[in-house]
């Protein structure tokens, strides 16, 4: 559901530039801009990079009893906030495109502020609304915020992305039995 959410929000502003730009390659990219051995992420390179920072549960719909708590199959619905910082990777002579760039994106999230099924009916049947409001960062916060990212103070802004979800998050159910129980760490991929 967070991958779908970020996926969905970087598909189409990574269209919007694409045709601004008239560029047949991606213009944006969700991506880290440093690996975690310290190199920097190539692909990430000249593009704007949405990098996921942090991940709330939104506890105001809830509490205040505005908006639905409950959904389509008649369970109580996760709310969740994430922060994205959308960086400007631009280095060199492309410094100035990167602020155009960096523009353009802030000026297409001024006129497309949500997501949801009668605008995007590609959205996730998960995913009731995509909420994007800019999230001022107190220039405390501001260190930890560059830590998270690889520590490169980038021209960046930070989108904090109500979703709003309908999926009951519980037990996903697979077919198959289990026959030894897990005795260290184990993940199933998707």
């Amino acid at each position: 559901m967070i991958f779908a959410a970020l996926n969905h929000i970087h598909k189409n502003l990574n269209q919007h530039l694409q045709g601004l730009y008239e560029e047949p390659q991606e213009v944006a990219v969700i991506s880290n801009v440093i690996e975690h051995d310290g190199s920097a992420v190539a692909y990430a390179s000249n593009k704007l990079v949405l990098s996921l920072v942090q991940i709330e549960k939104d506890t105001l719909p809830q509490a205040s009893g505005s908006g639905r708590t409950f959904g389509f199959n008649g369970k109580k619905s996760l709310h969740l906030n994430l922060y994205i910082l959308i960086l400007a990777n631009f280095s060199g002579e492309r410094y100035g495109e990167g602020l155009r760039m960096i523009s353009r994106c802030i000026n297409y999230f001024q006129r497309t502020p949500f997501f949801d099924h009668s605008n995007a009916p590609d959205l996730d049947v998960g995913i009731e609304k995509l909420i994007l409001d800019i999230e001022n960062v107190d220039f405390d916060n501001l260190p930890g915020i560059w830590n998270s990212v690889g520590g490169k103070c980038l021209p960046a802004i930070m989108y904090k992305v109500r979703m709003i979800s309908v999926s009951d998050l519980g037990v996903e159910q697979r077919p198959g039995v289990l026959s030894t129980p897990l005795s260290n760490l184990q993940t199933l991929e998707d």
